[in-house]
């Protein structure tokens, strides 16, 4: 008798059996190196970057003024984060009062 499986835990077990096949290599295969790990990992990066880009593209088109808004806020928190970096930096220098 068998026990049904979701969609999501096959979902998770096809996640994991893919994970531990590249981390640790199939049997009868080499594990893959370090290099090779970071040059997946360098990839895999650049992939979800152009994928969040390609994202953000579409929800602009289905709604223009969230996207707007979104990109407003996104650059009011940079700036903001910028400012208390500076703050940081100014408040770690030592004061020159020779």
């Amino acid at each position: 008798m068998s026990v049904p499986i979701s969609r999501l835990e096959e979902q998770q077990c096809r996640a994991l059996v893919f994970a531990l096949d590249h981390v640790f290599g199939r049997p009868g295969e080499s594990a893959p190196t370090r290099e090779e790990l970071e040059r997946t990992v360098a990839t895999v990066r650049s992939e979800n970057a152009t994928l969040r880009a390609e994202i953000r593209e579409l929800e602009h088109e289905l709604y223009p003024a969230d996207a707007d808004i979104d990109a407003f806020e996104r650059e009011i928190d940079s700036r903001v984060a910028g400012e208390r970096e500076r703050e940081v930096d100014t408040a770690r220098e030592p004061a020159s009062g020779i």
